[in-house]
């Protein structure tokens, strides 16, 4: 069980988390807003509402009781000068511009989850439903099969990575480093924006969500 859990840890660096992609565009309600664009593909609002409830729940499951009667979110958690809302808001866009660079490497290079990564895909939601309260799951609408689809996207993408260290003979030195650099260049040829000012809109409500299924 500690080892699939450090899976997900793999799967999702920042915390653990998932991003709604094109897969759920029909989702999209009609006050919804463009939030970034990759190449010519739109990102709605709604399309990252799996990364903002999660990185929402986590945070405020690791800080709200160290600091009681603060909004964390207007707090700078992590030491860098920004309130942790920005600081979040940040990594959701990184990790977002990631994932789809990384899908579509993965489209290019026909690399696909197997046998045994669906297996352990099973594995990974029974994880994250014992984790997460009844109410963040209906949010991010597990049993319409959504959170099941962005756990096998998250998957692939960190597949692209062992494949790629694995075919280059990248050892667990240099690996972390080398691969950085890849990516680096795959992104330079991509073009992605963000719309900052409806971006900037965007706010995490503290206490908004009950945080886990066991409270």
């Amino acid at each position: 069980m500690r080892k699939i859990y450090k899976k997900i840890l793999l799967i999702f660096p920042v915390v653990i988390a998932v991003i709604c992609m094109g897969g759920c565009a029909e989702q999209k309600l009609g006050s919804d807003k463009v939030i970034a664009k990759f190449g010519q593909e739109e990102i709605y609002l709604s399309q990252l509402e799996f990364y903002l409830i999660i990185n929402q729940v986590d945070y405020e499951s690791t800080y709200a009781e160290q600091y009681p009667g603060e909004d964390i979110w207007e707090m700078d958690i992590l030491g860098t000068g920004n309130t942790l809302e920005d600081d979040v808001k940040q990594s959701i866009m990184q990790e977002v511009k990631g994932m789809y660079i990384l899908l579509k490497k993965a489209e290019e290079l026909g690399i696909t989850l197997e046998e045994a990564d669906e297996e352990e895909l099973i594995v990974l939601e029974e994880i994250f439903k014992e984790r997460y309260s009844e109410e963040i799951l209906e949010k991010l609408h597990s049993e319409d099969g959504v959170l099941q689809e962005k756990l096998r996207e998250s998957m692939l993408a960190a597949k692209v990575k062992e494949v790629i260290c694995k075919e280059n003979g990248w050892t667990a030195d240099d690996r972390e480093e080398r691969f950085e650099a890849l990516y680096k260049e795959w992104a330079e040829k991509e073009e992605f924006a963000i719309r900052e000012v409806d971006w900037s809109e965007v706010h995490f409500e503290q206490g908004k969500y009950k945080i886990t299924s066991n409270e």
